[in-house]
């Protein structure tokens, strides 16, 4: 459903995947011509996240692509888009209080993330 999901909306933006997708014709319909299936290159050492994307279309025609590494595997990488999904999750949050969760999150030491919601941060 997610890569369905993906095809028509942001799949950068939460809100992409909240209820209202599952609930879509379009997006119904290429999940249940969507199949997932094992990638023998991920059995390969230093391969593990290897995918293979393909797609045949209705006149047999297929494409096919295949990644070994992804946006985020690298650690800068990885912070920046941290931030830039944070940024996106609390967009309706003020900005005083959204300066105040990310210095919690980097500075402070959490043993859970749910303790900033109930009132121990």
């Amino acid at each position: 459903m997610c890569a369905a999901i993906a095809l028509y909306r942001d799949p950068e933006n939460p809100d992409s995947f909240k209820a209202e997708p599952y609930n879509d014709p379009g997006i119904a319909n290429w999940a249940r011509r969507i199949s997932l299936g094992h990638f023998e290159e991920t059995d390969k050492p230093g391969r593990g996240l290897a995918s293979r994307i393909g797609i045949t279309l209705a006149n047999g025609k297929r494409y096919e692509c295949v990644k070994h590494a992804f946006e985020g595997m690298d650690a800068n990488q990885a912070q920046d888009l941290a931030r830039r999904k944070f940024d996106r999750l609390t967009s309706n949050v003020p900005g005083h209080a959204r300066e105040k969760l990310v210095h919690v999150l980097y500075t402070e030491d959490l043993d859970n993330i749910a303790s900033l919601f109930d009132g121990g941060a």
